[in-house]
């Protein structure tokens, strides 16, 4: 439990950061998905998809998300977060590549660059 709890955190605080270098206030939620085990009672915060939360509820949200509770797509004008299976997460932007490598590097966490987009038609064989 210690170390879930330590990789959580250096992805919540990779999110954090990469946020504060776009210098995004807040994410609209896209597609959600509450799972039955999962209460929205319990966010604190109301929830419904298409909304818009700021940043500390978006990282409340990632928090679910990882933990499998939810999920959802969070949208800004200059970042879009997504996560799939087995922790990954998807970070989609059109500027400042190193600086956000090398945060994803300093929470140690795996970086991979792709040039394709999220769910893009080649991850599934269709073209």
């Amino acid at each position: 439990m210690e170390e879930y709890k330590r990789v959580e955190n250096n992805y919540l605080k990779t999110l954090r950061e990469v946020a504060d270098l776009f210098a995004v206030s807040d994410f609209e939620v896209r597609s959600l998905e509450i799972y039955p085990s999962f209460g929205i009672k319990n966010l604190g915060f109301p929830l419904m998809n298409d909304m818009t939360i700021p940043v500390d509820n978006f990282l409340e949200l990632a928090k679910r998300t990882l933990r499998e509770e939810l999920w959802a797509e969070f949208i800004s004008s200059d970042l879009e977060v997504y996560f799939g299976y087995d922790y990954y997460m998807y970070l989609v932007f059109n500027q400042q590549m190193y600086k956000v490598k090398a945060i994803i590097e300093q929470n140690n966490l795996f970086w991979e660059e792709n040039t394709y987009g999220y769910f893009d038609e080649q991850d599934y064989g269709d073209g």
